[in-house]
């Protein structure tokens, strides 16, 4: 009797055993699906807030980049399926460089897209639900060698192709007595310490200088500047060598409308992509100090200071070079030439609009 009834034991914990050998099994099986299509997922999610930022980097709005989010998403396949992301899992917004936040202008898309996949064994649930989050960001050049050597102050705004629509900046040779100079936020660079004598040094060649390279710089150093440079130099700048080439150029902290130290130095935010447009180095000048002028156009010409509200020191601007900061996507192999001058990432410059779209998070 005792040994039918251990017979009896052991085949119920034989049964039993074999329950929980399968039902781990299953859970096994079910599990490690669940991790391949976690994968599948997850490089549906990061392309999807890839492509909604390179909609945002060429230009579009947040509709555009929700749309480009979903379309490359769908290039994707999900447990077999295309992988299918609704509007209310892509969010267009910023990355200040360690959050995801909703604040503007947008440089950002956050793509978190869920799939619910059939269980095979469906032992404690038909269903399972996976879901992964990406984002993706456009972020400026941390540091780079500048192309010519200028400085500008934080007195535009490029957040994509279509939204770097800013004025052009002057950088003045002189004002009509000779005075330093200051009045469009930009001032010519002074890598080592010579002022004006060594600024031909550092010009291209293509514009009349010796063609030197700048200093490697990057965000946080300290740019010494000069408000003087030679007039002679100015011709050079008007030569079709010269004229619409794009040059990288470091931007410090000062606001718009601020003057730019010429003494202690002043701290790089980041880096910028600027075309040369012109150079006016003969006839009229300009009166930097009437608002809205930034050439000899009617209303703001001039010979002399004389010719200026309040004739004050300096204020007709005579000799300059005009620059238009340029959105440059470093992703793009048509920007290798300039991206090339710069490295790293940084997002103390959000309105620089000259670097890279990559996966933040």
């Amino acid at each position: 009797m005792n040994r039918t009834k251990q017979r009896g034991q052991a085949l119920i914990f034989f049964g039993v055993g074999i329950l929980v050998f399968f039902a781990l099994a299953a859970l096994a099986v079910d599990v490690g699906r669940q991790v391949f299509i976690g994968r599948e997922a997850q490089a549906a999610a990061d392309s999807a807030a890839l492509a909604g930022v390179g909609a945002l980097a060429r230009g579009g709005g947040d509709t555009e980049a929700v749309l480009a989010a979903q379309s490359v998403a769908l290039q994707n396949s999900v447990n077999n399926t295309p992988a299918v992301v609704a509007t209310a899992d892509v969010v267009v917004g910023r990355w200040d460089g360690s959050a995801f936040t909703a604040a503007t202008p947008h440089n950002a898309v956050k793509a978190t897209p869920p799939f619910t996949i059939n269980n095979i064994f469906a032992l404690w649930s038909a269903t399972s639900t996976i879901q992964r989050q990406a984002i993706a960001a456009f972020e400026a050049i941390y540091g780079g060698t500048p192309g010519l050597p200028i400085i500008l102050g934080s007195c535009f705004y490029c957040n994509g192709a279509s939204s770097c629509s800013n004025p052009p900046i002057n950088v003045a040779f002189s004002t009509s007595n000779n005075t330093s100079w200051n009045g469009d936020n930009a001032a010519w660079a002074n890598y080592d310490g010579r002022g004006a004598n060594s600024i031909s040094s550092y010009i291209p060649t293509g514009c009349g200088g010796s063609g030197l390279d700048g200093p490697l710089e990057q965000v946080g150093d300290l740019a010494a500047a000069t408000n003087g440079v030679a007039n002679t130099l100015c011709g050079g700048f008007q030569s079709s060598s010269c004229l619409n080439h794009t040059y990288l150029v470091p931007i410090v902290s000062t606001p718009c409308g601020g003057v730019i130290n010429t003494g202690t130095g002043n701290a790089i935010t980041g880096f910028a992509a600027v075309t040369l447009t012109g150079a006016n180095c003969a006839g009229a000048g300009y009166c930097f100090n009437i608002p809205g002028c930034s050439g000899p156009t009617t209303g703001c010409a001039c010979s002399n200071d004389n010719d200026c509200p309040g004739r004050a020191r300096g204020s007709c601007v005579q000799k300059y070079i005009t620059v238009q900061p340029k959105f440059i996507d470093c992703n793009l192999a048509a920007n290798a030439i300039i991206c090339q001058r710069g490295f790293g990432a940084t997002t103390s410059c959000p309105d620089c609009g000259t670097g890279t779209i990559r996966l933040v998070k």
